[in-house]
């Protein structure tokens, strides 16, 4: 017959490891998604600076 001691130290240990690991794993896919809206934000900000340019250009304000 298996006996086996329930210890609650480790159990403890345990469940904070895996809260932390389920934290890490949240915190990345937040980073993730956050990464996704600057690079679009990036685009956008490129997008007009390049039309201002061409504005410029046309209105003879390099």
């Amino acid at each position: 017959m298996l006996f086996t001691e329930f210890n609650i130290d480790i159990a403890k240990e345990v469940w904070q490891e895996e809260a932390c690991e389920e934290a890490r794993k949240e915190a990345r896919e937040e980073r993730k998604k956050w990464q996704g809206v600057v690079a679009g934000k990036d685009a956008e900000i490129a997008d007009k600076d390049a039309e201002i340019s061409r504005l410029r250009a046309l209105l003879g304000n390099d």
